[in-house]
C-alpha cells in the first residue's frame, strides 16, 4: 500500500471515530436534556392538626409533571373515567404524604363510614374519591374497608391531578368521616375537620 493511500485510510478512520464520538456525545446531551425537562418539586411541610380522637400530619408534598401517554401511574377511579380524559398531553400529579393516627382505644370498621374522606385545598376545591372532575377528584384515599387498629398510625398518599401546576397547600383541610367501632352498628367514633396552618415551606425543585 502506498504512503498516500495509507494516510488516506488513517485519516478516514480518524474521521469516522470522531464522528462516532460526536454522535455519542450528542445522544448523551439529549438524554440529559430530556431528563431535565421532567419537572419535580418537593415541599417539606411537617404540620399536624388533631382533636381528641385523631391526629393528622402532612409530612411533605411532591408535584411531578407527567406525560399522559406513558401511563406511568394508575388511578382507582370509581365510575368516573371522564376524569382521566380531562388530562392534557402533560399533567401535574401532586402527592400529599400524610400520617393519620387513631388516638382512641377502639378498633374501627371503615367499610360503611358516615361521610366521605375529603381533602380541601387552599383554593377551596373539595376533593373526594367520587369526584367527577379533576378539581373534585382525590386518589389514594386511605382505609376503604380496612380495619383501623386502636392507637395505630396509617401512612397514606393522597393524590391530586391537574392540568395546571396550581395545587395550593396553605389553608388546606382534611375531613375524616365518622367510623363505627369494629363489631358495632350503633357506636361511632367521630371524625373531624382538620385545618393545617402551613407557613414556612422548604422546597426543592428539579427541572
Amino acid at each position: 500500500m502506498s504512503r498516500s493511500r495509507t494516510i488516506f485510510v488513517i485519516t478516514l478512520g480518524g474521521i469516522l471515530t470522531a464522528g462516532l464520538l460526536i454522535l455519542s456525545f450528542s445522544m448523551a446531551v439529549k438524554s440529559i436534556s430530556s431528563n431535565k425537562s421532567e419537572y419535580v418539586k418537593t415541599s417539606w411541610i411537617n404540620v399536624s392538626s388533631q382533636n381528641d380522637d385523631w391526629k393528622i400530619t402532612i409530612d411533605k408534598i411532591k408535584t411531578e409533571k407527567v406525560e399522559t401517554n406513558k401511563n406511568k401511574y394508575s388511578y382507582t377511579i370509581i365510575n368516573n373515567n371522564p376524569v382521566l380524559k380531562e388530562r392534557d398531553d402533560y399533567y401535574y400529579r401532586t402527592v400529599i404524604y400524610v400520617e393519620i393516627k387513631n388516638k382512641t382505644d377502639e378498633d374501627l370498621n371503615t367499610s360503611a363510614p358516615d361521610g366521605l374522606f375529603t381533602l380541601i385545598d387552599g383554593n377551596g376545591n373539595h376533593r373526594t374519591e367520587t369526584g367527577s372532575t379533576m378539581n373534585a377528584y382525590l386518589d389514594g384515599v386511605p382505609f376503604n374497608g380496612q380495619k383501623i387498629g386502636a392507637q395505630s398510625v396509617t401512612k397514606a398518599k393522597l393524590v391530586v391531578i391537574s392540568n395546571k401546576n396550581d395545587f395550593e397547600s396553605k389553608n388546606s383541610r382534611i375531613i375524616i368521616p365518622n367510623y363505627y367501632i369494629n363489631g358495632s352498628t350503633n357506636d361511632l367514633i367521630s371524625g373531624g375537620d382538620f385545618k393545617f396552618k402551613i407557613r414556612d415551606i422548604k422546597t426543592k425543585s428539579q427541572n
